[in-house]
């Protein structure tokens, strides 16, 4: 090839010779070749490209023998974050199985947060191989808990066979190249907590946390070190918050602070927010789980690993509010409902969410529900509020009945809990003396 210059322009044009490459220049650059203009600068090398090397597929293959019951279990660990939010890519509604001679693990990930249970089996043959969640589901339907369950590729297609008892299905399956890899945690600060603990923690605020898309930073748990150096948890949808407290060491996990002037990191803040499927997966994790959980967390990503489970996930990038100057002092709310949870909470399940009228004179609760969409006709419940005391002269005050049966639910049905309110436009702050580990804030509604 031949470097030329004219009036300017550059070009490089291959020719055998120089002439040849003056003759094609005269079709690339805006002059003839005949005015002689162009001259030759130098000629450069023009190497023959090197045809790529065809990728070899890397076909799925693995053997599993286990049992319906406990693939079952394995995909109820991990299925619900798989296909979430509408993904368009197929491998992200599979399931990725990973079997060495002593073990198999069932993943599933949306990209934001990756689940992995241990399976038992009764046989394995090393392996990785990504099934459709939805399709091997399905292959399970109406199967006796018992029966055996076989999953075989054999490494020479994009095919996976499925035995349950007689029945044999022949799904599409992807090879483990094709599988996403998350991020690890780098390097972060660790803390342990019992499962049971951290279950009861998760199960006392994930029902208050938000689902708005907006204030996305409320969409998920607070976990943050407290006052004493212990872990608390928070969340809130700008209607209701709850809060709960624990006697758990926990170390500041939060993003990283720098220092402006050396770049250096100087520590790190003491918030973590978990997203909201992280803490639905965790919540049902920890329910039967035993022993104690490993929490790592680098200020982006954090890991949960349990007894045969884990949970890797990123966390909501953004601060919490001051949620502290939301919650009212005890001692200021002097008029205080006493009530039994139980009752309360099967009456508000009933009512669902709708605005009901806590009318604690007359120790009843009243519900105005509209029977047409329309407006105009409506029908009103009444129903009486189980065993009310205490000191309160307030006659009534309106509250969300599905927030407040929800509520209801974290405290003993037989025992007492008190909303402890100063008006009935001012929030009110429900505890329990049973729990004083436990609190929770409801914005009063206009009825």
């Amino acid at each position: 090839a031949f470097m030329l210059a004219g009036a300017g322009d550059v070009a490089v044009i291959e020719g055998e010779t120089a002439e040849a490459a003056l003759a094609a220049a005269g079709e690339v650059l805006d002059y003839s070749v005949d005015s002689g203009d162009y001259q030759i600068l130098r000629a450069v090398p023009c190497d023959e490209p090197e045809p790529e090397a065809e990728i070899e597929p890397v076909y799925p293959e693995i053997g599993i023998e286990t049992t319906v019951r406990d693939l079952r279990a394995a995909l109820a660990a991990c299925g619900k974050i798989v296909g979430a939010g509408g993904h368009a890519i197929p491998i992200l509604h599979c399931v990725l199985f990973d079997a060495s001679e002593s073990s198999v693990t069932v993943t599933g990930t949306d990209l934001d947060c990756t689940v992995t249970a241990e399976m038992p089996v009764s046989a394995a043959s090393a392996g990785q191989c990504a099934v459709n969640f939805k399709e091997l589901r399905k292959c399970l339907t109406k199967r006796p808990v018992g029966e055996a369950v076989t999953i075989l590729a054999d490494g020479t297609a994009s095919r996976v066979t499925v035995t349950v008892g007689m029945a044999q299905h022949v799904l599409t399956a992807f090879g483990p190249g094709d599988w996403p890899r998350p991020v690890a945690v780098d390097s972060g600060e660790i803390a342990e907590i019992g499962a049971a603990d951290l279950h009861s923690v998760l199960t006392d605020v994930q029902a208050a946390m938000s689902s708005e898309e907006t204030r996305y930073y409320l969409n998920g748990a607070l976990l943050e070190r407290g006052p004493d150096d212990t872990l608390q948890a928070v969340a809130t949808d700008g209607h209701r918050m709850h809060v709960r407290s624990t006697d758990v060491a926990w170390p500041d996990m939060g993003f990283a602070e720098i220092d402006a002037d050396t770049d250096e990191m100087v520590g790190r803040k003491s918030q973590v927010i978990l997203p909201r499927v992280a803490v639905e997966r965790l919540a049902v994790l920890t329910k039967d789980s035993a022993g104690d959980v490993m929490v790592e967390s680098d200020g982006c990503r954090a890991d949960f690993v349990g007894d045969g489970w884990q949970v890797r996930t990123k966390l909501v990038d953004g601060l919490y509010p001051d949620w502290q100057r939301v919650v009212p002092d005890a001692a200021s709310r002097d008029e205080i409902a006493t009530v039994q949870p139980g009752p309360v909470a099967d009456v508000c399940r009933a009512l669902g969410n709708t605005a009901a009228t806590f009318r604690w004179a007359d120790a009843e609760i009243r519900a105005k529900q509209h029977g047409s969409r329309h407006g105009g006709d409506f029908t009103e419940s009444v129903y009486p509020l189980a065993r009310v005391n205490g000191a309160c002269a307030l006659e009534q005050i309106g509250m969300n009945a599905h927030y407040v049966g929800q509520l209801m639910e974290r405290f003993d049905p037989d025992g007492e809990a008190d909303f402890r309110m100063a008006d009935a436009g001012s929030p009110i702050l429900v505890t329990a003396a049973a729990r004083p580990e436990f609190r929770a804030v409801v914005m009063p509604m206009r009825v």
